[in-house]
């Protein structure tokens, strides 16, 4: 629950949000230049957690989203994979890869 008070209210709504299609956008929200601090604080708290957890996929689905709402998709897409490496079953995480890939094909086209 710490990580959610450093969150703000965008991303602890993005995180109790039931669809994972509104979860990146809600995200994506982070990205006003007022949160950029925010936004690295909460990525160092996300680096650090997955350190010590590296067998947590909801670790790597919450870095994912992040990465997502900074457009860095190719790292939200690898944050997404090792997510669905460790939890196979997580049907929001193929939901989001998707998601994901389709935004890189578009973008190489």
């Amino acid at each position: 629950r710490r990580v959610e008070s450093e969150l703000g209210p965008s991303l602890a709504e993005a995180e109790s949000s039931a669809d994972p299609f509104e979860r990146p956008a809600a995200v994506h929200k982070m990205q006003s230049p007022e949160r950029s601090d925010q936004r690295a604080a909460v990525m160092d708290l996300l680096d650090k957690a997955i350190n010590r957890n590296p067998a947590s996929a909801p670790l790597y689905l919450s870095r994912a989203r992040m990465h997502f709402g900074g457009q860095s998709y190719q790292q939200a897409l690898a944050d997404v994979s090792r997510a669905i490496e460790i939890s196979p079953e997580d049907a929001e995480a193929y939901k989001f890869r998707s998601i994901l890939q389709g935004l890189s094909r578009h973008k190489a086209k």
